[in-house]
């Protein structure tokens, strides 16, 4: 025995032993994988020709780099996962909405606190911007509790549910860029959240807003 090497091949590791080893222990001198180790400069293409033109006529063969396999398990990883892109846009749809009801609704509720306030002297522009204030911080506090759940999930399945599901060992890295990209969009959604009822803050009128009941 040479050896255990960990490679993508696969999860536990891999044995390296001799054939003549192997074939005295086990019994077993048939092959249903081999790895090629090609010079430097050699061309794939040339190799894979070549080992077709040779056994290709007499055994069923599939020749894959070992790029190309890591590529396959990454499509089919992504492919798993690419109904998470329209789940994304369903989130963001019903943020954009219990966002904007909710701004809305307090608007409403404190319809007479508004009215005093422009009684008082405060102006349209500042009451807008009371109601965006009031959609970032939603949504901030939104960002902060999604993400800190949602990184605690991702752990989970990454470090823990994937090796025991398929019993490979994956590395666990925070998207600090999809992070970002997140809590942008997050609060491009919340200002447009707030475009409506920001207006209608803008729209009352002192003596109609302290008539309100």
């Amino acid at each position: 025995m040479l050896g255990i090497t960990m490679d993508f091949a696969s999860p536990g590791g891999t044995i390296e032993i001799s054939r003549a080893l192997y074939s005295q222990h086990w019994h077993d001198d048939q092959v249903n994988r081999v790895w090629v180790r090609t010079r430097v400069g050699t061309e794939r293409a040339a190799v894979r020709a070549a080992i077709v033109h040779d056994l290709g006529h007499k055994y069923t063969l599939h020749i894959f780099s070992s790029g190309d396999m890591v590529d396959y398990w990454v499509a089919q990883i992504r492919r798993g996962f690419a109904g998470v892109d329209v789940l994304r846009a369903v989130v963001f749809l019903v943020m954009l909405l219990g966002v904007a009801d909710t701004l809305a609704s307090g608007v409403v509720q404190r319809t007479r606190e508004l009215g005093v306030a422009r009684a008082v002297g405060v102006r349209r522009w500042q009451l807008k911007r009371m109601v965006l204030v009031e959609a970032l911080v939603m949504g901030t506090l939104g960002l902060v509790l999604g993400s800190a759940v949602g990184i605690a999930l991702g752990a989970l399945w990454v470090l823990w549910t994937f090796p025991y599901l398929l019993g490979y060992v994956l590395d666990f890295h925070v998207p600090y860029a999809e992070l970002g990209i997140v809590a942008l969009m997050t609060a491009m959604v919340c200002a447009i959240a707030a475009v409506l009822p920001a207006r209608g803050v803008a729209r009352l009128e002192p003596a109609a807003a302290l008539r309100y009941e």
